[in-house]
């Protein structure tokens, strides 16, 4: 049996981020790198597969596609299957496309990164006001993003499987969060070890 794909979904400074790097880092875990055809923010981002227009259009079999600020977003059915990929950060559109169009045998695990408005608003600023050194620019793109993901995430807590609250402290929100995953990743393994018995 294949290892199960955790989505891991969050509003834009909820720290989803920072919490993958973390598993990938204590467990060997890796993300799909989801396609796109917007820009990089800064040089060496990873977690996506940056694309023209032209080349996203191009792709066969996606299976989780949304279209956000402007930009192309989505993973193919055989990214999905191949589970040398144990995460993905997705959105809920994109989760609520892949629970629709996937046909395939691996599990999927949803795990939404909760945290308060406030706090996003607060990091997604300081992020852009390192990006644009100008005050009202950096005001006018947060409250763009914060605007767009609350319509996107609006109803997502209670669409998942799990949630973490990352306002306090990540330390916290990333016990939490491991903690899920070994119990999903146990669980999986003794089902296995079942099927092995009986078979």
């Amino acid at each position: 049996m294949t290892k199960p794909l955790f989505c891991i979904l969050g509003a834009s400074a909820s720290g989803k981020s920072t919490l993958v790097q973390m598993l990938e880092k204590e467990f060997n875990m890796k993300q799909i790198p989801s396609y796109t055809t917007r820009s990089p923010r800064y040089e060496g981002e990873t977690g996506h597969t940056f694309v023209s227009e032209k080349e996203f259009k191009a792709l066969n079999d996606i299976v989780a596609y949304n279209y956000y600020l402007n930009n192309h977003y989505g993973v193919t059915a055989s990214q999905i299957d191949n589970d040398t990929y144990n995460l993905y950060v997705v959105d809920q559109t994109g989760l609520n496309e892949l629970r629709k169009k996937y046909k395939g045998n691996r599990k999927i695990y949803s795990i939404f990164i909760d945290c308060s408005y406030i706090n996003r608003h607060k990091r997604l600023f300081g992020r852009y006001r390192t990006i644009y050194k100008n005050f009202d620019k950096a005001l006018e793109e947060t409250n763009k993003r914060t605007k767009q993901d609350e319509i996107e995430f609006k109803n997502c807590k209670s669409s998942v499987d799990y949630v973490v609250n990352n306002d306090e402290n990540i330390s916290t929100a990333y016990e939490n969060l491991k903690n899920y995953v070994k119990r999903i990743i146990a669980k999986q393994e003794g089902d296995n070890d079942t099927e092995t018995e009986h078979s």
